[in-house]
């Protein structure tokens, strides 16, 4: 079982220790954007964390599986491993899209409702059997369902 898979019923013995975060974060960042720092205050005070930029996206996607963890447990819905989490991120707004250099990969970002970019690269030929599943699906979608 990965760190990812751990559930509050599986909940390692370190977590009886976790502090409770009794506000909103402060910070910004720092060394020329490189990093980002941020204090979440607590009852002993303020903890202050730093991280690369590049990661700011991955701990957001992480916390948002673990709210919604959170919340099926405390509607009574059993989560096995973190690949039963299936929050979609909502588009907002087109799509912008881009392509290396070479033509090898092309890239897609999406605007969201919930404020969080999400992109994503791959390569050419996977890019255009993406392109064509999801025209299939906009078609399937125009159909009603029977049932």
């Amino acid at each position: 079982m990965t760190e990812a898979d751990k559930t509050e019923t599986a909940a390692p013995d370190e977590w009886k220790d976790a502090e409770a975060i009794t506000g909103i974060a402060l910070g910004g960042s720092h060394s020329q954007g490189e990093e980002i720092v941020f204090g979440l205050p607590t009852a002993g005070g303020r903890r202050w964390f730093k991280l690369k930029q590049e990661m700011l996206v991955e701990l957001l996607h992480t916390l948002r599986s673990y709210g919604e963890i959170a919340a099926k447990a405390r509607s009574g819905v059993e989560i096995k491993t973190a690949d039963e989490i299936k929050a979609p991120y909502r588009a907002r707004a087109m799509p912008r899209f881009g392509r290396s250099r070479d033509g090898s990969t092309v890239a897609v970002q999406f605007l969201t409702q919930e404020g969080i970019p999400v992109a994503v690269a791959m390569p050419r030929k996977l890019a255009g059997e993406f392109a064509d599943a999801l025209k299939a699906q906009v078609k399937q979608a125009a159909k009603p369902v029977q049932g």
